[in-house]
């Protein structure tokens, strides 16, 4: 199986809780063949008009099309990020813009109706939140805005339902010492706890 990493953050583990929390669920799932695209180190465009030309021309070597590329033919993509205003960075957004495509990762069909193409993948989210948010699960019902929902939402646009999310959330609130400061060794043990439980 060949992974795409999709690294969103744009930090170190030292940096980052949610870079920590990937590594340590990247250690535990094993993986063996994977690429990771940094997408703060990659050149990520904003769709453009020439962007959209270029689609209809597969041969063409560009940016876009290599990401595009990539993301197609990997069997599995772990998608990393924090959450940033109930979403995912817009740097993850101009990211999923080049992937989401009419005609090429989704269709429709003789009513009108639009399918995805990509039904064959496995997608896993993995992402924290800093502040007070739903509990997943009932944010999940109530169609709560949050970067998981939004990721959910386009990725089912190309037909990915194969969907696994491994989340913290509220770590501005729940790791704290005394002094109201964040507990870096707090927040590492609820990790480890949270990772062995990962089957």
């Amino acid at each position: 199986m060949q992974t795409l990493i999709v690294d969103g953050t744009g930090r170190n583990e030292q940096d980052s809780k949610t870079k920590y929390l990937a590594n340590r669920v990247i250690e535990k799932l094993n993986l063996r063949d994977y690429q990771t695209v940094d997408l703060y180190n990659t050149e990520i465009p904003f769709v453009t008009k020439d962007i959209i030309k270029s689609w209809a021309t597969p041969d063409n070597d560009t940016v876009a099309l290599r990401l595009l590329n990539q993301f197609e033919q990997s069997d599995q993509i772990i998608f990393i990020y924090p959450t940033w205003n109930w979403s995912v960075p817009a740097i993850v957004r101009a990211y999923m813009d080049l992937i989401i495509i009419s005609g090429r990762t989704f269709k429709y069909n003789s009513q009108g109706k639009s399918y995805g193409c990509l039904t064959d993948k496995r997608v896993i989210l993995i992402s924290t939140t800093g502040g007070k948010t739903y509990p997943r699960v009932i944010a999940s019902i109530l169609k709560a805005q949050s970067g998981d929902n939004y990721m959910k939402q386009v990725l089912g646009t190309i037909g990915i339902t194969d969907i696994v999310q491994y989340g913290i959330d509220n770590t501005a609130y729940n790791f704290n010492d005394s002094s109201g400061s964040f507990d870096v060794k707090q927040y590492q043990e609820h990790v480890r706890q949270f990772v062995d439980k990962i089957t």
